[in-house]
């Protein structure tokens, strides 16, 4: 019974926080040091507003570990370094700030890292400020991050040699605002010379084929050209133009939904300067999977919600769906699809919870023999 009415509690907390949200943003993450990691790695926190904040009881989730910050007075556009495996006795000195952690490291090939403003909720969505994830997608708290609409679902941060750091270009939210720093100096904003191509890599995302770059570029467009394996006949699907930078190295991402399941693609990235000529080309090969899985059940909108809400999911093959509402005593309260046959594509449908109280409910998508579930929360 407990356990209930505390799921309920964090479901329904206040909204009004949200416009306080990216005060205090995640700036830089070493998280590979070369050599050892231990004592080596470290966040760095930015003011990102215009008032002084004392971090006192901010808690930062470093990929498992979570410390919850003691007093600092983060002043406007400043910087505090949190060194996330310290060994010895923790202290805070000039900008950075040492925590005691000898048991756990940053992961060196994915991870994540996480920002909440005091509460006495914990890591709930109404109070997340900043979130960065690397090396792979769907990582503990970008559900959460998603809600709180401070990172983008299914987007990465590439990851980076062993001595390099992510670091955030100021401009925006989500994979693409991140670089790859090559020499990261804790608490210093950097100049870097304009780098051409860092990495170019491509990965499966839902029925396409993610494309990802980490490029320094600011020449015309990036062009993207296109073979399906055996051919070698390159030819342009998309162009794309740089973001306006100093030559520091951004993170890009373009999604090829033009795919074939269990084909093999070849694509070549080129840099093309205002006379047309090509300053770089790399190239990289995916084989695709045999298909993807029957469907993908997306977080409702809007949700907390407090008359309807809209169910989404994306089905990759015809077949039938159910779709059902329960609470968290188990029982069904709706149901909005009861095995009808549906076609490929985007589906939505309106819940109303009108007569019901309000609190936490499930939504539990069934297609192909298996299930996926999402929490809801309606608020009364």
């Amino acid at each position: 019974m407990h356990l209930r009415i505390l799921l309920i509690t964090l479901c329904c907390l206040p909204t009004l926080v949200s416009s306080l949200r990216g005060e205090v943003v995640i700036n830089e993450v070493l998280f590979d040091p070369e050599g050892a990691d231990t004592d080596l790695e470290w966040v760095e926190l930015l003011n990102n507003g215009s008032s002084s904040i004392d971090l006192r009881d901010y808690l930062l989730d470093a990929d498992g570990p979570n410390f919850l910050l003691p007093e600092y007075l983060l002043l406007p556009g400043d910087i505090l370094v949190v060194h996330t495996n310290f060994t010895g006795i923790p202290y805070v000195d000039a900008g950075h700030m040492y925590l005691y952690n000898p048991d756990h490291n940053l992961g060196n090939t994915h991870g994540f890292v996480g920002l909440w403003r005091p509460n006495e909720y914990g890591q709930v969505a109404e109070f997340f400020v900043s979130y960065v994830e690397y090396g792979a997608p769907n990582q503990t708290w970008e559900s959460q991050a998603v809600t709180a609409e401070i990172w983008y679902e299914d987007e990465f941060v590439p990851d980076v040699a062993a001595g390099h750091s992510l670091h955030w270009d100021g401009n925006g939210i989500g994979a693409a605002f991140w670089f790859d720093d090559a020499s990261p100096v804790p608490g210093v904003a950097e100049e870097l010379t304009e780098v051409m191509l860092v990495s170019f890599v491509a990965g499966m995302a839902g029925n396409g084929i993610q494309l990802h770059w980490s490029s320094g570029f600011t020449g015309s467009h990036f062009s993207i050209r296109r073979a399906e394996a055996p051919a070698l006949q390159l030819e342009e699907i998309a162009t794309i133009a740089p973001r306006a930078g100093t030559g520091s190295p951004l993170i890009y991402s373009w999604m090829d939904d033009d795919i074939t399941p269990g084909r093999a693609y070849n694509y070549q990235l080129s840099g093309i300067d205002a006379n047309g000529q090509v300053l770089f080309q790399s190239a990289v090969t995916l084989v695709t999977t045999s298909g993807p899985g029957a469907f993908r059940l997306l977080n409702n909108h809007p949700n907390p919600f407090n008359s309807s809400t809209h169910i989404r999911f994306q089905l990759f093959r015809q077949t039938p769906v159910d779709l059902v509402i329960y609470n968290t005593l188990g029982q069904t309260v709706r149901w909005l699809l009861q095995g009808e046959e549906l076609a490929p594509g985007a589906h939505s449908f309106v819940l109303d919870l009108n007569g019901l109280p309000g609190g936490s409910y499930f939504c539990r998508l069934t297609a192909a023999g298996k299930s996926q579930v999402r929490g809801i929360c309606y608020l009364k």
